[in-house]
């Protein structure tokens, strides 16, 4: 994040005035204060973001069950908190289809699934 993006930020949220110049010493105390914050907040985003890549899903081969949980770094095996999420994934898929009438599309790579969900009497 730029210096001008964290003062644009800064006076958005009322925390400089937006008629204070920005050579202000009170205003360059605290942009310099906003951009170690922003820098930390950065950090912990980035954190966040790679404890989620490390999780992962799968779909057993025996069972066809969906698990999540921490894998090794292959990816290959589950090492910590594996946890059974299918009947999560497809209370998903139900309310998702449900929103959308009843069907609706899954695009990855170059492949298209269609979803149709039907309630049974």
């Amino acid at each position: 994040m730029t210096r001008d993006e964290i003062i644009e930020m800064a006076r958005e949220a009322d925390l400089i005035d937006f008629r204070d110049a920005d050579n202000d010493p009170h205003t360059a105390q605290m942009v310099e204060f906003l951009e170690r914050f922003a820098a930390l907040v950065a950090a912990a985003e980035r954190e966040v973001c790679a404890k989620v890549c490390i999780q992962t899903g799968s779909t057993s081969p025996l069972t066809g069950r969906i698990y999540s949980g921490r894998t090794n770094k292959t990816g290959d095996c589950f090492v910590v908190q594996k946890q059974d999420v299918t009947s999560q994934v497809m209370k998903a898929l139900i309310d998702k289809a449900e929103y959308h009438g009843g069907e609706f599309l899954i695009t990855g790579g170059d492949r298209t699934w269609e979803v149709t969900v039907k309630e049974q009497a």
